[in-house]
């Protein structure tokens, strides 16, 4: 079949959404489906092939943002209603999702939605602080944008009970973005490992906690920058690796400026998802302290890895994560304080926790993620034209 995939965001934008859209363009394809992306133009995206690209300006608090103006691109516009899709798929709620709905208006044809962001917990992008009236605004926002769609698609179902309580009547699928299992063999990680380390200043004696994400308010790396102190004071071998970038990335390092720990941290910056195998590699335990993750991909992909995981304690990873045998949970300051310290004290526990959680993902492949998509296409075409008969 042939499908457009709307999204506001797409490569070389590296986040969740981003990731999970490749992810599902190459399972597509490999299933022998023709697949157009659909997004803003950015002036570093090389990837052309099946690529229609409109006109965007930068959301002005979230610069790394684009927000597309289709109602100058008159060209771009032109050559999608001539490729005569199967279905669209909107990854955005935004103005590339709105031209979305509105071509599948009018070619007749059935939309599926994907909703990736737990909104409510963005609002701070739009005004100084998220108040209530805003958050309200969000849920009625959210609800009546997905009224006219086929179907929704979520990542958890922790998403899908957040989007019932938003009054969704949509019929709602829950499928996890797949991951793409490594192919490196162990020489080579290991070859990786040692020159990485070597180039980051870090050296075998050391502990190291990995971050790797979204550099941003919502993903609560202030609660870790907060206790590494007292960590450290406890054992100065403890060393933080913070892979990524985003709009709190200066503010983040001036925080750990402030507690005078600057030594005991690396800020890589950006880095391109093909890379991230090498930083994994280096991690002794893997950490996520957001409490806003629709399923939390970097999750998966650390247990993929392999690597130990300490993680706040949420419903996306209910049934992956189970505390003290596949990984470790926290709930609070003092809970991560003493679980990190656990992990640095229990090494041999923690590898079997790790591998505990990778026989807990082996359902959750790429090819098993296109799969399910294919199927959820399926259904609403073959629904929408019984509906039209």
């Amino acid at each position: 079949m042939k499908i457009g995939i709307f999204t506001d965001c797409y490569y070389p934008q590296v986040n969740g959404v981003v990731v999970s859209i490749l992810i599902l363009k190459n399972a597509l394809e490999q299933s022998g489906h023709q697949v157009y992306i659909i997004t803003g133009k950015d002036s570093g995206n090389t990837d052309t092939h099946n690529v229609i690209s409109i006109p965007s300006i930068s959301f002005f608090r979230w610069a790394e943002f684009r927000f597309a103006l289709p109602f100058v691109a008159i060209r771009a516009r032109k050559q999608i209603h001539s490729l005569d899709f199967d279905i669209i798929h909107t990854h955005t709620e935004f103005s590339i999702g709105k031209l979305g709905k509105k071509i599948a208006a009018r070619r007749n044809i059935p939309l599926i939605h994907t909703y990736h962001t737990q909104y409510e917990d963005y609002t701070h992008y739009i005004a100084a602080v998220g108040t209530p009236l805003l958050k309200d605004v969000v849920r009625k926002w959210s609800n009546f944008f997905l009224r006219s769609y086929s179907a929704v698609i979520v990542p958890s179902e922790k998403t899908k009970q957040l989007l019932c309580t938003y009054g969704v009547k949509n019929k709602i699928f829950v499928i996890p973005t797949g991951i793409q299992f490594s192919r490196d063999s162990d020489k080579t990680i290991v070859k990786k490992k040692q020159a990485l380390l070597e180039r980051l200043g870090f050296s075998k004696e050391h502990f190291i906690l990995l971050f790797l994400g979204r550099i941003s308010l919502e993903k609560n790396i202030d609660m870790l920058i907060d206790v590494l102190p007292d960590l450290i004071q406890k054992d100065d071998k403890i060393r933080l690796l913070i892979v990524g970038a985003g709009p709190y990335f200066e503010a983040i390092k001036e925080k750990v400026k402030s507690k005078n720990i600057a030594q005991y941290i690396v800020f890589t910056g950006k880095v391109e998802h093909k890379d991230i195998d090498d930083y994994f590699a280096l991690a002794d335990l893997f950490i996520s302290p957001s409490k806003t993750e629709t399923q939390g991909l970097s999750i998966f992909e650390a247990i993929e890895r392999k690597v130990p995981v300490l993680v706040y304690n949420d419903t996306n990873v209910k049934g992956i994560i189970l505390n003290n045998v596949s990984g470790l949970l926290f709930e609070s300051s003092e809970q991560l304080t003493d679980k990190i310290l656990y992990a640095i004290q229990n090494p041999e526990k923690l590898q079997v926790f790790a591998q505990a959680a990778y026989k807990n993902i082996q359902h959750y492949s790429d090819e098993e993620f296109g799969k399910n998509v294919i199927a959820v296409y399926n259904e609403a075409i073959n629904t929408f034209k019984h509906q039209s008969n």
